[in-house]
C-alpha cells in the first residue's frame, strides 16, 4: 500500500480533515482496512492508559495568614521566652543574703587614714 494512503488513513484517525474520495480509495484495499484497524486498536491501548504526570509539579498555595495571626504568635513566643527566663533565673541563681544582715567577723582595724579637708582637697558647693 503507498505511503500516501497510509498518510490519508492516519489523517482521518488523528481527525484531520481527508478527502473523502481519497479516504475511500485508501479503505476499498483489504491492506488499508487492515491499517485502519491497526491504528484503532493502537489508539485504544493507548488512550487506555492513565496521563504521565510531569516531573515537576506546581505547589499549592498557601493560604495567607492575617496580620493579627501574627502579632498574637509573636506575643505568644516572647511571653513564653520571659517566663522561661525568669523561672530559670530563680532556679540557678544561689541565695545571696543581703551584706547588711550577714554576721560574722568585724572590719579589720584600718592601717592608713586618709584626712580631706573642705577647701583644700575639695571645693563644696551648696546649692548646685
Amino acid at each position: 500500500m503507498s505511503e500516501m494512503l497510509h498518510g490519508v488513513i492516519e489523517a482521518f484517525v488523528d481527525g484531520e480533515f481527508v478527502d473523502p474520495a481519497e479516504l475511500k480509495t485508501a479503505l476499498s484495499q483489504d491492506e488499508g482496512r487492515d491499517f485502519l484497524i491497526d491504528l484503532l486498536v493502537l489508539r485504544g491501548l493507548v488512550a487506555g492508559q492513565t496521563a504521565l504526570r510531569p516531573a515537576v509539579s506546581e505547589t499549592p498555595a498557601r493560604p495567607r495568614s492575617s496580620p493579627l495571626r501574627l502579632v498574637a504568635a509573636a506575643a505568644a513566643i516572647a511571653g513564653v521566652s520571659v517566663l522561661g527566663g525568669y523561672l530559670a533565673g530563680l532556679r540557678h541563681t544561689p541565695n545571696v543574703a543581703h551584706p547588711a544582715t550577714v554576721t560574722g567577723a568585724p572590719a579589720p582595724t584600718p592601717t592608713h587614714v586618709i584626712r580631706l579637708e573642705n577647701g583644700v582637697d575639695w571645693n563644696e558647693k551648696v546649692g548646685g
